[in-house]
């Protein structure tokens, strides 16, 4: 027992003088400890609607780090490690760790710890006194959630060992580097969409009765990107917050307007103004593009001039702290149009001896050919209404047929007065007038050709042309 009571005092007389010599032989003198900044939303720069934008370094300013030999002792050397990283709850201090970096001078690359307590080296000398100007830099991304962030670095000094070939501790000291994060979020939208122009082309599959469909404006994909760091995520609201149209506009413009994401289906925008839609509820940290599409569907009450609606996005992180808005304009128009739409062809019929009969007197009598109740559909979003004109653009007969065509070709508006297509090859006539709108309306057309004895064995063709005008 008394041999290792005796061993172990030798031991310790041996290890005190040499931590007492290097207390008192060299100096170690570090800077203060370092707070690196705090980062908000200003840390991301250049934030894009399509995702675009980077995350901006947090950077010290140069950092003395002295080291003072009283006695000259040969080489030397000055080494650095991490040995402690301090973090909130939820958050990896590898990944914190991997992101830091320190230089020593501005002309030096910048180098990171693989791992805790992994010694790097900072610089060799064999002078009495070195001064190292260190910098050092946190990497953000958008995984650092909100709270404080520490780094202990430990800085140490070792003497090369001629007898024996190794380096031998002198002295150490630590230094803190520290930052904070906030909660922070950023929503970019793109500002301006046109949706396009409302013409006659927006009414699809028209049929002279009136059949067909309106069509719509769209654009289907516009980016609207979102970065929270939020550990809980973050909740995207659409809202409606200003429209315009036409003085003269009389419809409810967001009951004909719908909204999607991500490839969804179409939601109304009806009260759209009053009650903020959901977008999205995300339920951790990270960064969104979302795809939206806007369409509005075209009606008869789409006067002519110029429409809007602004859209705000607004973000809101999980925990209330961070609410941010921006917002989009959506821009189309409409044309003063009109759409017409009849039969192409229209067969009266053959003229044969079915058609004729005689009298007691000997008298022929000719049957009128006949087409009834023709529609013609006609549509516009004029206010002042329109005029229909007629005319005949051209006409042929068989040869050596010596009578009048035209005056013998007569056409009326269902329940009108016939009238003779007499002259209306030379100048078109108007033959109805609407004084308001907007209006839809099929009219219903009778045609009729009085045969007589001059009518000629072949084919006759008459090409009516009906052009709508606005008023």
């Amino acid at each position: 027992m008394k041999k290792a009571i005796f061993s172990l005092l030798i031991f310790i007389l041996i290890l005190l003088p040499g931590v007492v010599y290097a207390n008192e032989k060299v100096s170690l003198i570090l800077h203060p400890d370092v707070l690196l900044g705090v980062i908000d939303e200003s840390i991301y720069q250049g934030a894009t609607y399509e995702g675009g934008g980077y995350f901006q370094a947090l950077t010290s300013d140069k950092k003395d780090v002295r080291v003072e030999w009283k006695e000259k002792k040969g080489e030397w050397r000055l080494r650095i490690k991490a040995v402690e990283v301090d973090v909130p709850v939820r958050v990896s201090e590898s990944d914190v760790l991997s992101d830091f970096y320190w230089r020593k001078g501005e002309k030096e690359p910048w180098v990171k710890f693989t791992s805790l307590n992994s010694s790097q080296e900072v610089a060799r000398s064999n002078k009495k006194k070195e001064t190292y100007r260190i910098e050092y830099k946190y990497q953000p991304d958008v995984n650092d959630i909100p709270g404080n962030y520490r780094i202990n670095l430990s800085y140490n000094v070792e003497l090369y060992s001629e007898s024996d070939g190794t380096w031998q501790p002198v002295t150490s000291d630590t230094v803190s580097i520290s930052w904070q994060v906030k909660t922070w979020g950023i929503v970019k939208v793109k500002k301006t969409v046109n949706l396009g122009t409302i013409d006659a082309s927006i009414y699809k599959n028209a049929t002279p009765e009136g059949g067909g469909e309106f069509g719509y404006l769209e654009s289907s994909k516009n980016e609207v990107f979102v970065i929270c760091n939020d550990p809980d995520g973050w909740i995207l609201k659409l809202l409606v917050v200003d429209v315009n149209y036409p003085p003269r506009f009389s419809s409810d413009l967001l009951e004909d307007f719908s909204w999607k994401v991500n490839g969804g289906s179409y939601q109304s925008g009806t009260n759209l103004d009053e009650t903020a839609a959901t977008v999205d509820v995300e339920t951790r940290q990270g960064s969104k593009v979302y795809e939206i599409g806007y369409r509005y569907f075209a009606d008869l009450n789409d006067i002519e001039g110029e429409y809007g609606i602004k859209l705000k996005y607004r973000l809101i992180s999980a925990n209330h702290q961070v609410k941010k808005r921006d917002t989009c304009q959506l821009l189309w128009s409409a044309q003063k149009w009109i759409l017409l739409c009849g039969d192409k062809n229209i067969d009266l019929g053959v003229l044969d001896k079915s058609k004729v009969s005689i009298d007691s007197e000997g008298h022929l009598h000719f049957e009128p050919l006949r087409s009834l109740k023709n529609p013609l559909f006609v549509m516009s979003n004029s206010l002042e209404g329109w005029v229909i004109k007629l005319k005949v653009s051209s006409y042929s007969t068989p040869p050596n047929f010596e009578g009048d065509l035209l005056k013998d070709f007569k056409w009326r508006i269902r329940k009108g007065k016939y009238q003779s297509a007499s002259g209306l090859d030379k100048k078109e006539k108007k033959i109805k007038e609407e004084k308001e709108g907007p209006l839809r309306k099929v009219y219903y057309i009778d045609y009729r050709y009085k045969p007589d004895i001059d009518d000629i064995q072949g084919e006759y063709k008459i090409t009516l042309q009906y052009s709508v005008y606005p008023r």
